[in-house]
């Protein structure tokens, strides 16, 4: 693996692989993928009022958008041929093809296979669809909430002073039921279900 420390080029033989769950997994996936991102071409991309956006990437979550099919298509391309150069690999199951109800039908296609066109996906916890439509977040957050709910169940219910019982709902329900919720723009029938 080549890499560059304190401006200096320098490569590192690799012998052995690094399994996930491994402390340094994380951080040896982050430093791969960002040689990765780097070396793209990321002139493509789509336009947001006038900034140019080119990915959206947090960890191993990646949205790559596009204008076109043949955009895209390259974009996926490119980011596949560098990905393996690094040895990492695009999981074409989890890879979704998404656009607007404006936007041709487009067939997306890694190492000979379609990718499936889906209406919604989740990236970074939260659901997007083409709709807009924030049931499936809302949902999603709720059931979030009484898990957390449940884990505190006997504490939650008992007689325990109430500020500690509000404490510990603040620090683990309310987060849960909370999460990502800055972003949502909901209607009034979705307020409701909140």
């Amino acid at each position: 693996m080549e890499t560059t420390l304190f401006n200096a080029p320098i490569n590192i033989p690799v012998s052995k692989g690094v399994k996930q769950g491994d402390t340094i997994s994380p951080k040896l996936f982050s430093a791969g993928l960002e040689m990765v991102i780097r070396k793209l071409n990321l002139e493509k991309g789509i336009n947001i009022d006038g900034e140019h956006l080119t990915h959206l990437r947090f960890a191993d979550d990646l949205v790559l958008p596009g204008e076109d099919a043949d955009t895209v298509q390259k974009m996926l391309r490119e980011l596949e041929i560098e990905g393996r150069k690094v040895g990492l690999k695009i999981n074409r199951l989890k890879t979704k093809i998404m656009r607007s109800h404006c936007a041709p039908k487009m067939t997306i296609t890694l190492k000979g296979e379609i990718i499936e066109e889906g209406g919604s996906y989740v990236y970074l916890g939260q659901g997007v669809n083409t709709s807009n439509d924030l049931t499936d977040g809302i949902s999603r957050r709720r059931k979030a909430g009484w898990l957390k709910f449940n884990e505190e169940k006997e504490i939650l219910l008992s007689k325990t002073d109430p500020k500690r019982k509000a404490e510990i709902f603040n620090k683990t329900v309310l987060p849960a039921m909370i999460y990502g919720c800055e972003t949502w723009a909901p209607t009034k029938v979705e307020e409701r279900k909140l």
